[in-house]
């Protein structure tokens, strides 16, 4: 059928835009997948995540939901990034914990992943501390202290045979500061190990809304559907 067709080369896409991306000299490159509610744009996701994990990537994913529902800011970010933690816990082997370890002292120093324990609690069964008690972002020194400790995370957990592909549903619903972070991380010129994928609905995105601002800033594929 056409549908099939039409996915079929859609998840080719996908692939192609992920080895193209993946340790390239360019800009980082990442992947929009837009269309109306119910039109399949996370189940796409779901079919092109077998053939990029055989490619060497660790697929992360989290979900936005709707504000003023007593969502936190980041909470789609975090949601990813703590699962990731929990399974590195739960299924790698005391020695591959050290390596980890190693490679966030190396990237992070000392002390900045302790930083991030507070939002990402299972990060602290990896670096060995108790989750530290708060995170203050109140100032613009102290979040841009905080962005840089997230990109020195994901530098230290990717490379170029083994990267991260962050997957987040539901952008359209995305809190500004959430979309201030990925955009420091997809425009960290020294991580090409890094692959964002995003999900939206393109009729409730309008000129003003924040996330059109973000997608202007990037090189992107855009898949409609």
């Amino acid at each position: 059928s056409d549908w099939l067709y039409d996915r079929s080369t859609q998840i080719s896409t996908i692939v192609n835009v992920f080895k193209k991306a993946i340790g390239s000299d360019g800009a980082t490159e990442i992947l929009l997948i837009s269309g109306y509610s119910g039109t399949g744009k996370s189940s796409l996701v779901q079919k092109v995540r077998k053939p990029l994990i055989a490619s060497g990537g660790t697929f992360l994913s989290g979900k936005f939901n709707q504000t003023g529902q007593g969502v936190k800011p980041f909470h789609a970010i975090i949601t990813a990034f703590d699962e990731y933690c929990k399974v590195i816990v739960e299924t790698q082997s005391e020695e591959s914990l050290d390596q980890l370890r190693t490679a966030l002292r190396d990237y992070m120093g000392p002390h900045s992943s302790n930083e991030l324990t507070h939002i990402i609690p299972n990060l602290s069964k990896i670096v060995g501390v108790k989750a530290s008690s708060s995170l203050k972002l109140g100032d613009k020194q102290a979040l841009h202290r905080f962005h840089y400790c997230f990109r020195m995370f994901i530098r230290s957990i990717s490379s170029p045979t083994h990267p991260i592909i962050l997957f987040l549903d539901d952008l359209h619903w995305a809190d500004t500061a959430s979309l201030d972070l990925i955009q420091t991380l997809v425009s960290d010129v020294e991580n090409k190990s890094l692959f964002f994928i995003g999900c939206y609905r393109d009729n409730e995105v309008n000129h003003d809304h924040p996330l059109s601002s973000m997608i202007c800033k990037n090189e992107k594929t855009t898949v409609t559907i």
